[in-house]
């Protein structure tokens, strides 16, 4: 048995020998020609299109395109990355939303946010040829967190930072804005992921909006409370309160703070106590004490505070009989050189019953030389003159007078108060008033020498605190009258 093999191989060497043709080819080195079937350059597949960046809304359908010049039996595939999505005709991806349509064109339908990237169509030739697409998914933007879920509480003085985070691409533009006012840096929008406000003040409160937006989709936008958290802050209607007695008087505060305060009322340093005639109001911010039928008992100062934990805040107020303070509206300029007609009003709710008038020579209009009189002045006080006059009965609320003051020096700057008396005391000084006499008497319409202020009205009243007029005579008038006339 063992010398059957030797003598098989020897036999089948024989006849693979002798038969024809032969069996076993010498080796031969083949060169490039041998390897490669010759293409004609007309045949070669191309592509028809240019790689791309596509853009897309998420839940939208984009095709993109490989549109392929001689085909012929290559095959074209679809792939991202390494995974393969089709194969010619046939789609190797499970995905139902792709698919090829209209040639070898890859269709996805509602495009989601993880279908973003780089396709590739390929040409399976021995060097396979690429077609690369990009695609971007725009994003709608979508707010994902702000400050404290919207409601933010911050002490008065500190500092606030209001944030806004939000998703979206391209990445979204924050822009805030306030509801129905402007921002605390008197702007009307502020654009950025975060607001802040430094040493936020109580006007700082209220409503903040931020809107998401980046041209895709709807803006959206979400809204942060402001409250700011501080002591209060109390501020008097009036700080003078004028009435009568019988007539109803409302004392009011304006009360701002956060939390709400308490608000109690005192005469002098009693708390008051509510009663039939003495009731409380509050409507929003402003806290009233009506006194419903005033007393002369009920004249005085009272006060109201306002407490909310955080602090405690006063302001008092007067409740007088008195006259208000009178306001002069005459000319500040005379149309005399030696008089001048003064002209002003006051409220009381009593009848006045005398003015006390104060004037002098403006000493920041007077020269280093001692001033000159050149007639005997009325009562003097620290170089004040002080007429006292007796006014006209009115029951009206708003009073006037006009009264001619005289022996005035040509070409001067006077300065004058006015303060009023009824049957509860005297009213505060009026704001100081300045006039100027002219250097020369104005004609008037007429050429009448009556109208000079200084001849129109010769009653002299209260010289030296006596109320006793004095009128002139008719024909001592017509000579004063003449003679002013002629040196004028």
């Amino acid at each position: 048995m063992n010398m059957l093999y030797p003598n098989l191989l020897f036999w089948m060497y024989v006849v693979l020998t002798l038969a024809e043709p032969p069996y076993i080819i010498p080796f031969k080195e083949l060169d490039n020609a041998d390897l490669y079937v010759p293409v004609d350059p007309n045949k070669i597949p191309k592509f028809l299109n240019k790689p791309s960046t596509y853009q897309v809304v998420t839940k939208d359908t984009i095709v993109l395109p490989c549109e392929v010049y001689n085909p012929e039996n290559f095959v074209l595939a679809w792939k991202k990355g390494i995974a393969i999505l089709t194969a010619g005709t046939t789609k190797v991806t499970p995905e139902e939303r792709i698919r090829i349509v209209e040639g070898y064109n890859l269709e996805i339908r509602n495009v989601q946010i993880n279908d973003a990237g780089n396709y590739i169509c390929q040409i399976g030739t021995l060097e396979p040829v690429e077609l690369k697409h990009t695609l971007q998914i725009l994003i709608p933007p979508r707010i994902i967190g702000i400050t404290s879920n919207g409601k933010v509480s911050a002490k008065k003085g500190s500092d606030v930072t209001l944030q806004c985070n939000s998703t979206g691409n391209p990445p979204p533009t924050i822009t805030w804005s306030r509801k129905n006012n402007m921002l605390p840096n008197g702007e009307k929008t502020f654009i950025g992921n975060s607001y802040t406000i430094d040493s936020v003040r109580r006007q700082a409160d209220g409503v903040y909006i931020c809107t998401a937006s980046n041209n895709i989709g709807t803006t959206v936008n979400e809204e942060i409370d402001l409250n700011i958290l501080y002591p209060p802050e109390v501020k008097e209607e009036q700080s003078i309160v004028f009435t009568v007695e019988g007539q109803e008087t409302e004392i009011v505060c304006i009360v701002h703070a956060e939390p709400k305060a308490d608000v109690l009322w005192y005469r002098d340093t009693l708390q008051l106590d509510m009663t039939e005639w003495r009731i409380t109001d509050v409507r929003g911010n402003r806290y009233t004490l009506r006194l419903r039928k005033v007393q002369k008992t009920d004249f005085g100062n009272y006060s109201c505070v306002a407490d909310n934990g955080l602090g405690k805040s006063k302001r008092s107020i007067e409740v007088t009989g008195r006259p208000d303070v009178a306001v002069i509206t005459s000319s500040k300029q005379s149309r005399s050189k030696n008089s001048y007609e003064m002209l002003w009003t006051v409220k009381s709710y009593s009848p006045i019953i005398e003015y006390k008038l104060l004037y002098r020579q403006d000493k920041t209009n007077k020269s280093n030389q001692e001033i000159q009189y050149k007639r005997p002045m009325r009562r003097w006080n620290d170089d004040w003159t002080e007429l006292l006059l007796n006014p006209a009965s009115t029951d009206q609320l708003e009073k006037s007078r006009t009264e001619t003051i005289r022996d005035l020096d040509p070409g001067t700057k006077y300065e004058a108060t006015v303060q009023s008396r009824n049957r509860y005391g005297w009213s505060e000084v009026s704001q100081s008033f300045f006039f100027t006499t002219s250097t020369k008497n104005e004609a008037h319409p007429g050429n009448s020498v009556l109208s000079d202020p200084e001849l129109r009205d010769m009653s002299i009243t209260a010289i030296n605190n006596k109320a006793a007029p004095k009128t002139i005579q008719t024909p001592l008038l017509c000579i004063m009258a003449m003679v002013t006339y002629y040196l004028a």
